[in-house]
């Protein structure tokens, strides 16, 4: 919650970014996503209700101008191939040390 907070005001400091939604329920980050298109999509893997693949697959489907990056710790190394499969900007994986 603290991060995702943190990188929304980040994003709203910079010039040009409009408020954003902030939502940690997968279903009500897809619902809304879908009610108000965003330019901008950052959205979590692992979250309740709907996980971040199923958001990105429906995302991806009805709304194809919306931008989604994905940012993640994961170091599972198949996972960027299948996000860029999904249609995500972009993918970073970083192993802890």
């Amino acid at each position: 919650m603290v991060f995702r907070q943190r990188l929304k005001r980040a994003l709203q400091k910079k010039k040009g970014w409009g408020e954003g939604s902030d939502l940690s329920d997968g279903q009500r980050g897809l619902d809304d996503c879908l009610l108000h298109p965003p330019d901008l999509l950052l959205v979590d893997l692992n979250l309740p209700r709907r996980h971040g693949p199923e958001i990105i697959r429906e995302v991806r489907a009805r709304l194809e101008s919306t931008r989604i990056p994905v940012l993640t710790g994961h170091a599972e190394p198949k996972l960027p191939a299948q996000l860029m499969g999904l249609g995500v900007a972009a993918s970073s994986t970083r192993r802890r040390r």
